[in-house]
């Protein structure tokens, strides 16, 4: 078996088992992972770089971005679909000019097109590292829908208007109608691609009973998705993302779905693993790309990090405090409105998407000759990731210096709770009914053994704001995880004895497994 393959898995297993001690502490997870990366490239043993890294980013990339998408939600992110849209296009517009211009006056023999095809690589945010960020920084709702919207959507913006730099500084230049045929084709045809796909993939989990082959189709649709919208000119990333969330809505809402749960958690899995191998890459290809560079570009380089670091936050707070001031009445008004701009502004962390794009700058140009500064570009990009990476983590304690108050979610889920189950006793009066009135009532014994338990779990949830009632809330719950703890020991011994088989085992244990989580959400609830 190829050496590079095995080292690269080995590698990987690493990368996961660092990931694993770092959450196991509460930390952030992209800098160690970069860091191992770099190690591992620069050791005398071990894997190099992937020989193809926009080809095994893109493998990466495109199912981590559909499953960070399948979490949102399209209900909030349309709430929000003004700031989103003005982030993901106008922000993105505003950030590639203004680090083109930047780089074009450092660097003066490099065309003001190839320096825009800097800024385009670089004005996407990264959806994994913006997430983390302001969910840690307990950020209200509003702002959180805003910053994963933004992320989500500006790889295609960003991506789209990577092409119209690369084909200008091929070029020498483009008319505003290319400029905007380009636009058109790259979203007309990723929305065409991502709301087919969705159509398909929704009509599947309503009709098909096998959640096991429906949940495996999810899995691998990604990469045809994104691969399709390419081959079409069209985005593959706005493709994907259209296509998780028509596939999100679908889930959530056909009720008779049973594979939603599997379906969820499978994806969490493969997010964490997708997300600590995207990183882990980006540090690998970091030592690679300054090798590359001449010994009289380094010190140029880093001079050119910190100017264009300067120029991506100082338009983002620019073209934010210009959205906010426009309406602030939408961001709370008053102070509440600067804070929120300020926090909005300080969370535009790169991550693996700007590595991505910066591999598709090619060597060498149609005419022949070589693309200006591509390695000082790449090596820049990758220098910049680390950084806005670096700050990414001073989101929370900021938020927490400007007081930004969080959203209390569990007042509304304490009465969202007791309305469902509520309903659930309405059902079960209504079958009673019905049973009665066919002349075949239910035994009394069924439908107490239904009520009861619902009635007591609608009394303590009810009775959450007594402290007494909330200590014996707790005590019960403990009292309760306890046993269930009991059963599955019990299960295994009887097991391990070879009383019962495995195929009987594993039906129980998966039951305990539903009964035990159950009674953790009710902790946490």
């Amino acid at each position: 078996m190829n050496q590079d393959f095995l080292g690269i898995v080995g590698a990987a297993g690493l990368a996961l088992i660092l990931s694993l001690v770092i959450r196991s502490r509460g930390w952030s997870t992209a800098l160690p992972l970069i860091a191992l990366g770099a190690v591992v490239d620069l050791a005398p043993i071990g894997p190099d770089a992937p020989l193809d890294p926009k080809l095994i980013l893109i493998a990466i990339l495109a199912p981590l971005v559909f499953g960070e998408a399948l979490g949102a939600s399209i209900r909030e992110l349309s709430s929000v679909r003004r700031p989103i849209f003005a982030l993901a296009i106008g922000l993105v517009i505003v950030t590639s000019l203004a680090i083109g211009w930047a780089a074009s006056l450092i660097l003066p023999g490099l065309p003001f097109a190839a320096a825009c095809a800097l800024g385009a690589v670089l004005a996407p945010t990264d959806a994994v590292a913006v997430a983390a960020s302001a969910k840690r920084a307990g950020l209200p709702r509003r702002i959180v829908s805003v910053l994963e919207g933004e992320s989500l959507v500006n790889d295609a913006s960003g991506l789209t208007l990577l092409r119209v730099a690369l084909l200008a500084t091929a070029a020498g230049t483009v008319t505003f109608g290319q400029v905007a045929g380009i636009l058109a084709l790259s979203v007309i045809s990723g929305l065409a691609v991502g709301i087919a796909f969705g159509i398909v993939l929704v009509f599947a989990v309503r009709r098909f009973p096998d959640t096991v082959a429906v949940n495996s189709l999810v899995i691998v649709a990604p990469i045809p998705v994104y691969f399709l919208a390419e081959e079409l000119r069209g985005s593959g990333i706005l493709a994907v993302v259209v296509t998780a969330l028509i596939v999100a809505s679908g889930m959530h809402r056909t009720v008779g779905f049973r594979g939603r749960m599997q379906s969820l958690t499978v994806w969490k899995h493969i997010t964490y693993i997708l997300q600590t191998f995207a990183f882990f890459i980006v540090g690998m290809e970091i030592p690679r790309v300054i090798r590359l560079l001449e010994p009289d570009q380094i010190q140029p380089l880093l001079v050119i990090t910190a100017i264009i670091v300067v120029v991506l936050i100082g338009a983002r707070f620019v073209f934010i405090g210009a959205m906010v001031a426009a309406r602030p009445h939408a961001w709370g008004g008053g102070s509440m409105a600067w804070k929120s701009a300020t926090i909005l502004s300080w969370a535009g962390a790169r991550g693996p998407i700007s590595g991505l794009a910066v591999f598709t700058v090619p060597l060498v140009l149609d005419s022949g000759d070589q693309f200006p500064d591509r390695n000082l570009l790449v090596a820049v990009t990758f220098l910049v990731i680390l950084v806005t990476l670096i700050l990414a983590p001073t989101l929370a304690p900021l938020a927490r210096k400007l007081n930004i108050p969080d959203d209390d979610e569990k007042e509304m889920e304490r009465i969202a709770r007791v309305a469902a189950m509520r309903a659930a006793l309405e059902r079960l009066d209504a079958l009673v009914e019905d049973s009665e009135r066919a002349g075949d009532p239910l035994p009394q014994s069924v439908v107490s053994a239904l009520r009861v338990p619902v009635q007591e779990d609608i009394a303590r949830v009810v009775a959450v704001d007594s402290a007494d009632d909330t200590t014996d809330e707790l005590r019960l719950r403990a009292l309760q995880r306890e046993m269930l703890h009991a059963e599955q020991e019990e299960i295994v011994r009887m097991r391990e004895d070879g009383e019962i088989p495995d195929t009987v085992s594993r039906r129980l244990q998966s039951d305990l497994d539903v009964r035990l989580q159950a009674a953790r959400n009710r902790r946490n609830g």
